[in-house]
């Protein structure tokens, strides 16, 4: 089927200038997107978590001269980098959650 020229309407822009309302902005909402995830398992805090821990393990125990603790600690690293993530995304998503779920006064 096909629309008429007369069935579209188009709507006018305003000319009142985009003015802001007059209230106050939660802290929650200035963070960038990255901080209000919604904080489920599969969280980008999670997976940079389970990315980053390991590797300042290794390095810390390269530096302290325990090699054979570098090795062990490779997969003990990304467990404690996945509890250490969901612990980050359950403090970021009640504190700064996108859609208000808990929301503090």
């Amino acid at each position: 089927m096909s629309q008429n020229r007369n069935d579209i309407r188009e709507e006018k822009p305003s000319i009142e200038p985009f003015r802001l309302p007059d209230v106050e902005t939660p802290r929650r909402l200035w963070l960038p997107r990255f901080w209000r995830d919604s904080g489920h398992w599969n969280d980008a805090v999670v997976s940079w978590s389970m990315l980053i821990t390991p590797a300042i393990l290794r390095s810390l125990s390269y530096w302290m001269g325990y090699t054979t603790l570098a090795l062990i600690l490779l997969p003990v690293g990304y467990c404690f980098g996945f509890v250490l993530g969901l612990c980050l995304a359950m403090i970021l998503s009640t504190f700064f959650s996108a859609d208000g779920m808990c929301q503090r006064h």
